[in-house]
């Protein structure tokens, strides 16, 4: 079973995936981790991120960043 992701961890993983960025884009965050960044729940399973664009790079270190 999956670990919890609370505000912390959200935070620490969107700022890791920040820094393997090769050019600039935007992460679009859905579901569980927005209700999580905005206080209204204290953790999620899952984070869902949508890349634009989407940089190879930057899916490469997904599984890593896990």
């Amino acid at each position: 079973m999956r670990e919890m992701a609370s505000w912390d961890k959200v935070d620490r993983f969107l700022k890791a995936l920040g820094r393997q960025a090769v050019s600039p884009g935007k992460v679009y965050l859905t579901g569980g981790a927005c209700a999580v960044l905005l206080g209204w729940r204290p953790s999620t399973l899952d984070v869902d991120i949508r890349l634009v664009p989407d940089q190879d790079k930057l899916l490469e270190a997904l599984p890593a960043l896990k």
